[in-house]
């Protein structure tokens, strides 16, 4: 609409009377079509500020959220490989005790013949 008017306007300056009323008077519309303007793009830029001020305090909290969760996470896993590694451990002295006379046995026999 304005890059019509302005079209409009470009052509009624071609005429060679009255361009300098009409340049002056270009000015002024486009002078009052800036004042008005102005403040209406500023108001959107505030409203636009104030919907990104949301979002990003939203986003903070969604994140802070997410690492609580994410440090629960990981001292359950703590916990879990705590309690494998102490199963594990369990295991392994079981087994010690249940071979340890077999090996006893094994190594005596080994040494009773190099000893004769």
């Amino acid at each position: 609409m304005e890059l019509g008017f302005l079209l409009r306007w470009s052509i009624l300056l071609t005429t060679p009377n009255k361009q300098l009323a009409l340049l002056i008077l270009l000015n002024l519309v486009l002078s009052f079509q800036a004042a008005y303007a102005a403040p209406i793009i500023m108001m959107s830029q505030n409203r636009q500020s104030e919907i990104d001020r949301r979002h990003a305090e939203h986003d903070y909290r969604t994140n802070v959220k997410a690492e609580l969760e994410i440090e629960l996470l990981h001292n359950k896993i703590d916990a879990l490989r705590e309690q494998e590694v102490l199963q594990l451990l369990n295991i392994i002295q079981r087994l010690s005790a249940h071979l340890a006379p077999e090996l006893v046995a094994a190594i005596e026999a080994e040494a009773v013949p190099g000893k004769t």
